[in-house]
């Protein structure tokens, strides 16, 4: 190991260079460096100290910088996507299915964002490069249908719609549900809507237990059938649906 001394104003400072074990952290390297005059740093052993620590700091920062940001970058993502779960769960639970108008829908989502300082275009960029999981692919498609920060695209809107039933998107299924037994800009379709309220019943799904009872009492989509209207509507209202206990108490009383 080489001691390198260097004399400034009669006061010694010690840097031990081998393996970079410097005795003074990074910031009194500097403010010494800068303190060091024209004619010390002249000095060959000052100047080779110079050189090394630089070179340790070009080491340090190309190791130690992408990885701060790579954890800040991990950290802003994992809290987004976590915020970007619990609206969507949110919207379904407050304003699915319950007569509201899109515009207080769309307040909604928006009052959401706002709440939580979520940036528009900052979540929008983060929507599209993080198509991975299903929430996403719904919100996005929700962007697109409402017109929030981008222009309204409703055929994209129910691509993304569609990739999210796909995937499985609890919200997505019933929103595409509503659209085809309403015939919201789409081609109306019992059909469809009837077999996205399957899937949603078979997934506990109060709300799609009691659409479809609903589809097989009055033979939306498929067959009447009385005793299949009753059953979803009893498991429908065994999860609190006032509506299907209500139903219920019409076909029992």
């Amino acid at each position: 190991m080489s001691d390198i001394i260097v004399e400034k104003q009669s006061t010694y400072k010690y840097y031990q260079t081998e393996n970079y074990n410097f005795k003074l952290n990074k910031q009194q390297l500097i403010q010494n460096l800068d303190n060091i005059d024209a004619s010390t740093i002249n000095d060959p052993l000052c100047t080779e100290l110079s050189k090394n620590i630089q070179n340790f700091f070009k080491i340090n920062i190309m190791e130690i910088g992408p990885t701060i940001q790579d954890i800040k970058e991990n950290i802003f993502e994992e809290d987004l996507s976590i915020l970007i779960d619990k609206l969507v769960k949110l919207y379904f639970r407050k304003t699915a299915n319950k007569g509201k108008e899109e515009k207080a829908k769309k307040k909604f989502v928006l009052d959401y964002l706002n709440n939580n300082k979520i940036n528009l275009q900052e979540i929008h960029k983060w929507l599209i490069d993080n198509q991975n999981s299903s929430n996403s692919i719904y919100l996005l498609g929700y962007f697109n249908y409402h017109g929030i920060f981008v222009e309204t695209n409703k055929q994209i809107a129910l691509e993304l719609y569609q990739k999210a039933v796909e995937l499985e998107n609890v919200v997505a299924q019933f929103e595409l549900a509503y659209m085809y037994y309403y015939g919201i800009d789409v081609d109306r379709s019992y059909y469809n809507a009837f077999k996205l309220f399957e899937k949603l019943s078979e997934k506990d799904n109060p709300r799609g237990m009691k659409w479809l009872g609903y589809c097989y009492e009055f033979g939306f989509g498929t067959e009447k059938n009385v005793d299949k209207a009753v059953y979803w509507y009893k498991k429908s209202a065994d999860k609190g649906s006032k509506y299907a206990q209500n139903k219920l108490k019409l076909f029992f009383k």
